[in-house]
């Protein structure tokens, strides 16, 4: 039998303006030249809270302006970029490609890295891998790095400013945990650490799904008022470090099956992670041969509640062939796929049954809730 583990950053911090105790946690560590990787808008709302800062405390940090994809390629250019630049650490501050990046550079520099979201978009902050895309926007693969970040710092007051779209693709994202990991850990299926789940992991997925099923409805009014409640700051919690423990302790499924190599689509580009994770739950309960309808109907009357996918034309994929669709599940239905979490031997053509059952599904909720509205 194979040993357990679970995976934790070394650091978790969450609440309004705690990017202004950046400057603190990087002199305790000796960090004095770190390189700043971040897109424009993260640059344009976070650098007034994080510059001065640093100055003061004497720390001189380089910047590298994240421009394509979280790819191998740009991975080189950022740890070419820190060489010449005599960079001690990468901080990475924004959405899912700059903080995935920021770990392969960590890893490749041989720096430690710190990981600020500003969006609730994905629940990657605080995992040890990064999904690599190519060049052209389509995934490619997904490596593990040997520790998880040494800083994950969440400032709820920047996270607030983005978009409710953003948000909501971070709650689809951490809703899908539970639905995940709970069949990997009863088939015991090992991890993509190699090992099977703890029961705290296996504790947090769940805790995860409870918060938001509890949180979200008055998480997602907070966010449009953009006033931090604690509401806001409990599915925050939920939507970074219950999650992001949760997947990567205890597994995947169908869900992320879809949530990532859907990326493969060119229709899909634009797509958010956390939508085509959304849509992947409505088909891994299409799949389950143990899912309760009952439940699955509140489920998915939930989700259209929020304003989540639940459809094919929701996320862009009806506009994909079907024979290229059939293609594709073709690939995904290979032996150790994480779609047998839910059932051995799933065929390409169940596959596509499923999504196409879970569309219908979907739509019919849809029709309901607007019939009762």
């Amino acid at each position: 039998m194979r040993g357990k583990l679970i995976a934790l950053p070394s650091r978790y911090m969450q609440g309004a303006g705690v990017l202004q105790e950046l400057p603190g946690l990087l002199s305790e560590r000796g960090i004095r030249r770190p390189m700043l990787l971040w897109g424009h808008r993260t640059k344009a709302s976070t650098e007034g809270a994080v510059l001065p800062a640093m100055e003061q405390a004497g720390i001189q940090p380089g910047e590298y302006m994240l421009e394509g994809q979280c790819s191998r390629a740009e991975c080189a250019r950022v740890v070419a970029a820190m060489k010449e630049a005599g960079s001690d650490a990468i901080i990475g501050l924004g959405g899912g490609k700059a903080l995935d990046l920021s770990k392969g550079v960590a890893h490749q520099a041989g720096v430690p890295c710190i990981v600020a979201p500003t969006i609730l978009s994905s629940d990657a902050p605080p995992t040890a891998c990064t999904v690599w895309y190519n060049e052209d926007g389509s995934f490619s693969d997904t490596e593990g790095w040997p520790t998880n970040p040494d800083i994950v710092l969440v400032d709820t007051a920047e996270c607030i400013k983005a978009p409710l779209r953003m948000f909501l693709a971070g709650i689809a994202d951490s809703l899908a945990t539970y639905m995940e990991a709970e069949p990997s850990y009863l088939s015991h299926m090992p991890t993509r650490l190699k090992y099977l789940p703890t029961i705290t992991a296996r504790t947090m997925a769940k805790l995860c799904c409870e918060v938001i099923r509890a949180d979200a409805e008055a998480a997602i009014l907070a966010a449009k008022s953009g006033v931090v409640t604690p509401a806001y700051e409990r599915v925050a919690e939920a939507s970074i470090l219950l999650s992001g423990i949760g997947w990567e302790s205890c597994g995947t499924a169908a869900v992320h099956v879809l949530g990532t190599r859907l990326a493969d689509f060119p229709q899909l580009h634009g797509i958010m992670h956390g939508e085509k994770v959304s849509f992947g739950i409505v088909t891994q309960l299409m799949l389950d041969p143990e899912a309760d309808m009952a439940q699955a109907e509140e489920l998915v009357d939930f989700m259209v509640r929020l304003g989540l996918p639940v459809t094919m034309e929701d996320i862009r994929l009806d506009q994909v062939p079907e024979e290229e669709l059939m293609a594709w599940c073709r690939k995904q239905c290979v032996p150790g796929s994480r779609l047998d979490a839910i059932a051995q031997g799933i065929t390409a053509e169940e596959l596509m049954r499923a999504m196409h059952a879970a569309s219908a599904f979907g739509a019919t909720r849809k029709q309901r809730a607007k019939s009762q509205s």
